[in-house]
């Protein structure tokens, strides 16, 4: 008689899902190559994990060759592990499909969050010293512009302006 028992550990209230399997261990995965090997690097190993063609990426006569054949088994037996026997041969390609693709053409200032390695971006405020104060000011000059600003909504309730004068501040809104 064979008995199983599985643990499933997750932010939240519940179980995370079956089918999102397959997304959290590819996020997984694409960070684990890139601490490996590099974020530059992911969908180049992820493809040749996936095609099982690692052998000719390395000696196995080297220090470094071993390594990169212990890591790439051990992803291969970390898709198999959470779904089923020759899962990676389809994973795999299908992460780098359309994904992990270079686009410098639309993001030539993008920084991608998950590998921040340089300095931040400081953007100076260009705002001046009336339009810090009042932001209605900087608001009015930027539609002025072109640019469409959001009409700022207050949550405090101001008699006159977003309540009847002669609402009571403390109960208003409470009212059915």
């Amino acid at each position: 008689m064979c008995v199983g028992l599985a643990f499933h550990l997750a932010q939240g209230g519940r179980a995370p899902s079956a089918e999102g399997t397959a997304l959290r261990l590819s996020r997984a995965l694409e960070a684990r190559v890139a601490d490996v090997e590099g974020a530059a690097e992911v969908r180049h190993w992820l493809q040749v994990i996936g095609h099982g063609e690692e052998h000719e990426w390395f000696d196995l006569g080297t220090v470094k060759g071993y390594r990169r054949i212990v890591f790439c088994q051990g992803v291969r037996d970390d898709v198999e592990e959470a779904l089923g026997a020759g899962a990676w041969a389809d994973l795999l390609p299908r992460m780098c499909e359309g994904r992990l693709v270079p686009t410098p053409w639309l993001n030539k200032d993008f920084r991608e969050p998950l590998y921040l390695t340089d300095k931040p971006v400081v953007l100076e405020d260009g705002r001046s010293e009336e339009e810090k104060k009042y932001p209605e000011l900087f608001r009015a000059k930027l539609e002025k512009e072109g640019w469409t600003v959001p009409k700022t909504v207050s949550t405090v309730p101001i008699p006159g302006v977003n309540m009847p004068k002669n609402a009571d501040y403390r109960t208003y809104g409470l009212q059915r």
